[in-house]
């Protein structure tokens, strides 16, 4: 076992991902713009675009589940559709995490 915590390998290598499924979800299931949800989510519309797009945020060797992102991130999408979020919540990430994906790993 090395010195590297959970959370950073979370942060390199699965929040991209779990930030570009969130966008997708947006733009393609609530019909936001890249504007909207560049605004929701504390990024830009560039970072939007790029998540949509497939330029950031692609899916390398993960070591998680993909379905569990998924479900991740249309649960959050659907919190910032209806107003219950904005920029993403470290808490609300850290426990989605620790209780769905990390333990999976284990």
């Amino acid at each position: 076992m090395g010195l590297k915590p959970p959370c950073e390998s979370v942060v390199k290598e699965i929040m991209p991902v779990i930030r570009s499924l969130v966008a997708k979800e947006l733009v393609k299931n609530y019909k936001m713009t890249e504007v909207e949800v560049a605004r929701r989510m504390g990024i830009t519309q560039a970072a939007v675009s790029q998540y949509i797009y497939g330029k950031r945020g692609r899916r390398k060797r993960i070591p998680v589940n993909l379905s569990d992102m998924r479900d991740m991130a249309k649960e959050y999408a659907e919190m910032i559709a209806k107003g219950e979020a904005g920029k993403p919540s470290a808490d609300w990430f850290c426990q989605y995490c620790m209780k769905k994906i990390m333990k999976r790993r284990a």
